[in-house]
């Protein structure tokens, strides 16, 4: 005899079996891939379900899901035309009343495009979706704070603000913490797209992070939220890399956010709100890993030359910046403490050098630091405020990768 957990696991598997089946039997095959959850880019988080009458699919707002009278925010079904062996899947935007058709040539299992007319378009993508999700349960584990109670309702919302935020990211065989930090930073930023943009460099990689980034994360290169780089260096520098990152954003306040930090929901917001205030740099440190998390005008990282490349490719290079920053001409500073806007991945010292040149393997990160920290030191106090003053260029020349590398549809 079965005993009562057994029981009940079969009934509860004879429950899903036979709502699998009434799926099969009610929902038409052309729009049963559909039926899940997707991320699209005016709608936000949706999760597709199968309508009372099972021929369409309901698709729900993720903040409705959970009410008892929610209502669907958008429709699919088959449009049958005369003439056409196979009829058209459609999607009815209920706030809009517009009308869109899926797009087979740009569609794939895990990316539908939708087009309608006068130009009205919409991309829904679950390869974003499934990063986020996954990055989500990895950070909690972790003790870090992802905010997803505020981050989903905002999706299908979009700002605007009269100053732009560029968001500058190096990055060099670290994948094992950009994995899980991109996705994040592009759920919490996805709000303000129209003044915001994900500057991503990737200096060589060959642990896999373009085709991460090109694959799973490509709903955010669609909208222009980000844009991805890729420079051919052998060793890793961090001031050659920050430079590198800064120097092709165009925006007016730049920011630099590690591969490993987590900004959350509303930091841009945060940014602007004191750049309109009088501030001309922040720095948003707090807890482990976010020293690097510097704010400024684009026009002053212009006017010092960035980053001191003069030096050994790991430490102070950040806290020289912010100090030259702060000794400008009618500068005004800030520190900001928070816990919602300062986050990062935790890492050894070892792992921060792994890619630095191998000569100078004998070099621990502290030797690096101090040496560093006493030569930049130095510096400041002749009033060497602008740094790389012998080079053409700071940074390394990139290109832009537009499209993605080993696809997959």
């Amino acid at each position: 005899t079965l005993s009562e957990a057994d029981s009940f696991a079969a009934d509860e598997h004879a429950l899903v079996a036979a709502a699998a089946d009434s799926f099969r039997l009610l929902v038409p095959p052309l729009l049963r891939p559909l039926a899940r959850d997707w991320f699209s880019q005016r709608l936000g988080l949706l999760m597709l379900r199968p309508g009372a009458e099972g021929t369409i699919l309901e698709a729900f707002d993720s903040a409705d899901w959970d009410k008892a009278k929610a209502s669907p925010v958008a429709f699919v079904r088959l449009l049958h035309r005369p003439g056409s062996e196979l009829p058209s899947v459609v999607l009815d935007v209920a706030a809009t009343g517009r009308c869109l058709r899926l797009v087979p040539t740009l569609s794939r299992r895990k990316r539908v495009a939708w087009q309608g007319k006068h130009g009205a378009t919409d991309v829904w993508d679950c390869e974003v979706l499934d990063s986020i999700r996954k990055s989500a349960v990895w950070a909690v584990r972790r003790n870090l704070q992802t905010n997803l109670e505020v981050a989903w309702p905002l999706l299908r919302t979009s700002t605007s603000s009269r100053l732009t935020v560029g968001l500058c990211t190096a990055t060099m065989n670290r994948l094992w913490q950009l994995r899980h930090a991109l996705p994040l930073l592009l759920l919490h930023v996805w709000p303000h797209r129209q003044w915001v943009r994900v500057h991503l460099v990737d200096f060589g990689s060959t642990d896999g992070t373009l085709d991460f980034v090109l694959n799973r994360c490509h709903a955010a290169i669609d909208c222009g939220l980000l844009r991805v780089y890729r420079g051919e260096q052998q060793y890793w520098h961090a001031s050659v890399a920050k430079n590198t990152s800064h120097m092709v954003a165009e925006e007016d306040i730049l920011v630099c956010v590690d591969g490993d930090n987590i900004v959350g929901p509303g930091f841009p917001e945060d940014v602007v709100r004191s750049f309109e205030q009088g501030y001309t740099v922040l720095h948003y440190e707090y807890g482990q890993g976010t020293c690097g998390r510097i704010a400024c005008w684009r026009k002053d990282f212009r006017q010092l030359r960035g980053y001191d490349e003069d030096g050994y490719p790991m430490g102070a290079q950040d806290i020289d910046f912010l100090q030259r920053l702060k000794d400008l001409p009618n500068a005004c500073g800030r520190r900001v403490k928070s816990g919602q806007f300062s986050q990062a991945i935790p890492n050894t010292q070892a792992e921060k050098i792994m890619c630095c040149d191998q000569q100078l393997g004998h070099l621990r990160w502290g030797q690096m630091d101090q040496w560093n920290r006493q030569v930049f030191t130095h510096r400041r106090q002749l009033g060497q405020l602008v740094r790389n003053l012998g080079q053409d260029q700071i940074g390394v020349p990139v290109r832009c990768v537009t499209k993605p590398v080993q696809f997959k549809p």
